[in-house]
């Protein structure tokens, strides 16, 4: 696993990036089949589901498997499958504007690197924990592709996330949650 954090100036403007790499044991597509999974539930990416059509300017959510709660909202910028996924999107329990992520596929000896890069953070953004979700999400990913399933310890913090779902805020309840433009 690699990773880049930096931090520069443009103008007053300080902008954080979040970059994450895995090289994954499979074929370019299949490492895609999975990263663009729609409709049904995405073992690795918090077991959530991720709803979209995959076209530019399509709306984009990331929501529990009930459809009950959503968790991330945006949009689609660019498909370039399978080698490129870009996503302007934002999370529901945060008050933070929306940010971009772009999903890179390329074929490497033995696999497929995958890369994840975060940025265009406006002003203020509290970066608490993007990074470390980012290597706990490639790491899923990894383990899904490569083994089948979740490791037994992450589908353990799974099973309770989804018995804590009760204590979630009301805001990220899918009847309140918009998706930006």
């Amino acid at each position: 696993m690699t990773k880049r954090q930096s931090m520069r100036k443009a103008g007053t403007l300080a902008e954080l990036e979040v970059m994450q790499s895995v090289l994954i044991k499979a074929p370019i597509e299949r490492v895609w089949e999975e990263v663009t999974k729609v409709g049904q539930l995405n073992r690795a990416l918090m077991d959530s589901v991720f709803d979209t059509t995959l076209e530019p300017g399509a709306p984009v959510t990331y929501r529990t498997k009930d459809g009950k709660r959503v968790f991330i909202v945006g949009r689609i910028l660019e498909v370039e499958a399978p080698r490129r996924l870009v996503m302007r999107w934002q999370l529901t329990m945060r008050k933070d504007p929306p940010s971009r992520v772009t999903w890179t596929l390329e074929p490497e000896d033995g696999g497929t690197r995958v890369t994840v890069f975060h940025d265009d953070f406006a002003e203020g953004t509290k970066m608490k924990g993007y990074s470390t979700t980012w290597v706990e999400m490639l790491s899923n990913l990894k383990h899904v592709i490569e083994e089948g399933d979740l490791a037994l310890g992450v589908k353990v913090k799974y099973g309770m996330m989804g018995l804590m779902q009760f204590a979630l805020p009301a805001s990220i309840k899918a009847d309140r949650v918009t998706i930006p433009d």
